[in-house]
């Protein structure tokens, strides 16, 4: 999931400077504007969309919407057009990377790792991907267009969709799920009961 949002976060600046002609500092307006977006997004939006569906929902549904606003970006004709189907890219984008890590501190309480260990690989693998996902965008860009690598990453976006749909595992609820024996919680015998 990393590899594919930064392989086209690293190449943005240059697809939009080559599509659209923008001077640097149109070009650093736009940036500015979409992670100002994003920080909105994931302060505002995000939390009312956790209360209310379950995490496999919003990651599908995340990562369909990345797939369609990742080919409506690359059919956009002007500027304007392209900042307002990009606002539906980084609400998705928001989504799935908060909602994916927080599923990864949630599993981690199940098992035996800590949690700390496992947001610290995930850290490394993103750094990684920092560094293979310039290579690629610069390729795809310099080699098939700047429309491509959008298309690229929505075809991306689509696999990482069904590959949810089909894998995530379905949801516990409390109710079901024996209480641990010796538990001193004072509500264990509450979570017993619903």
């Amino acid at each position: 999931m990393n590899l594919v949002l930064l392989t086209y976060q690293q190449g943005l600046s240059m697809s939009l400077r080559d599509r659209f002609d923008l001077s640097a500092q149109t070009n650093g307006l736009v940036l500015a504007y979409l992670s100002l977006f994003g920080a909105l997004t994931q302060a505002f939006v995000l939390p009312a969309l956790s209360a209310r569906f379950p995490d496999s929902r919003l990651v599908a549904v995340a990562f369909a919407s990345l797939s369609i606003a990742y080919t409506g970006t690359s059919l956009a004709p002007d500027l304007t057009s392209w900042l307002i189907i990009h606002a539906a890219v980084e609400l998705a984008s928001g989504v799935v990377k908060t909602v994916l890590t927080g599923a990864a501190t949630k599993v981690t309480r199940s098992v035996d790792l800590g949690v700390g260990a496992v947001l610290g690989f995930l850290s490394s693998v993103t750094n990684v991907c920092r560094i293979v996902a310039p290579l690629i965008s610069g390729l795809l860009l310099s080699h098939m267009g700047c429309c491509v690598v959008d298309a690229v990453v929505a075809g991306a976006c689509l696999v990482l969709c069904l590959i949810t749909v089909v894998l995530w595992p379905p949801p516990v609820s409390i109710a079901s799920s024996p209480a641990p024996q010796g538990c001193a919680s004072p509500n264990a015998k509450q979570l017993k009961v619903l």
